[in-house]
């Protein structure tokens, strides 16, 4: 997360992150701020300059300063942050580097907090104009898969140009059928994978799709 927010204290924060356990840590350029997620400050710790802060892999926040970063001991769960390492010196081949980042620098919302999704998409020249494309198969081979608390959705679109593909509405497939008429020569087809359950352990596979023509 990036930007500047007024914290409780009366600080600002550039950089916010959330661990594991809900709880709420903000960069705020002279150090980092714990809050439950209720908002109730549990402590602070000094890191001179901090403005990016992201979760580790090991649950322990990591913190980016102007030309270092550091790793801040999460604490106890409902408690204050612990000590503070200094782990990157900001020196490359006797180079100072400018460390400027807000963002999910490890990948850990990404993975934990944010929705899991992924989409595919293709366009297919069917070879003539005017073709109506009237439903869409898929997962007919046996590695497909939709497990409990996952998703996979289609949209269609179709033009009898491929240039105007971009500016064509898509179509929802319901079912297996477009929700309104979908005619062109080239459709584009947009698949959308979608993992919605927190403790869903298996994505959706796409194995296989067709578009059929309309007879």
């Amino acid at each position: 997360v990036g930007g500047l927010c007024e914290s409780k204290g009366g600080e600002f924060m550039s950089g916010v992150a959330i661990d594991s356990e809900g709880q709420v840590w903000g960069a705020t350029g002279s150090g980092v701020a714990k809050f439950d997620n209720a908002g109730n400050l549990l402590g602070s710790v000094i890191v001179d300059g901090a403005y990016g802060v992201a979760i580790g892999h090991d649950g322990n926040p990591r913190v980016i300063s102007y030309n270092s970063a550091f790793k801040v001991a999460a604490g106890p769960k409902g408690g204050p942050p612990g000590a503070v390492t200094e782990y990157y010196t900001g020196l490359l081949n006797n180079q100072l580097v400018d460390n400027y980042t807000y963002t999910d620098f490890t990948g850990f919302g990404a993975l934990n907090v944010t929705v899991k999704k992924g989409e595919w998409t293709v366009i297919h020249d069917g070879g003539a104009d005017d073709i109506g494309w009237s439903e869409v198969l898929s997962n007919l081979e046996p590695a497909g898969k939709i497990p409990e608390g996952t998703s996979l959705t289609f949209q269609l679109r179709a033009a009898n140009v491929q240039a105007d593909l971009e500016a064509t509405p898509w179509v929802a497939i319901e079912g297996t059928t477009p929700a309104q008429p979908v005619s062109g020569r080239f459709y584009e087809l947009r698949a959308r994978l979608l993992i919605s359950a927190q403790d869903a352990e298996e994505s959706p596979v796409l194995s296989d799709v067709c578009v059929t023509r309309a007879m």
